[in-house]
């Protein structure tokens, strides 16, 4: 479904920049992209199925909050993206793309590496109390 909404993004931003001259028409396509990406990372529980089978019971929880915090990262984009399509050049608005997008969801995807893999090795660790028992 998204394969054929980005190509209905292309299609219409692509023929009203042709029609009109204006290239903000092609600049407003990543702010549509983020905001359906972002409307679908809404749906709770989208990333159990990238966790594996022996963990989603323990994951899911941390799962459900960074699913929203995917979102959250894809409805800022779509924002900032649709500001500067306003207040920049389209050269500057390039170099934003260039760089913003791809930084700030490698940086979330180490994040929520760090952490999910912190979360495990702690949860697998037993407690102080447990062990001092023994």
């Amino acid at each position: 479904m998204l394969q054929w909404a980005g190509l209905g993004l292309i299609a219409v931003f692509g023929a009203a920049t042709l029609l009109t001259g204006d290239p903000r028409f092609i600049m407003f396509k990543p702010t549509g992209i983020n905001l359906v990406l972002g409307a679908v990372m809404l749906r709770r529980g989208w990333m159990e199925r990238y966790a594996p089978e022996n963990i989603r019971d323990l994951a899911r929880p941390v799962l459900n909050v960074f699913g929203y915090v995917w979102s959250g990262l894809m409805f800022f984009t779509a924002a900032l993206n649709l500001i500067l399509v306003f207040m920049v050049d389209p050269t500057t608005w390039a170099k934003f793309n260039l760089i913003f997008p791809p930084i700030s969801i490698i940086g979330l995807f180490v994040i929520q590496n760090v952490f999910m893999r912190t979360r495990a090795s702690n949860l697998r660790r037993p407690s102080g109390d447990a062990a001092a028992r023994a």
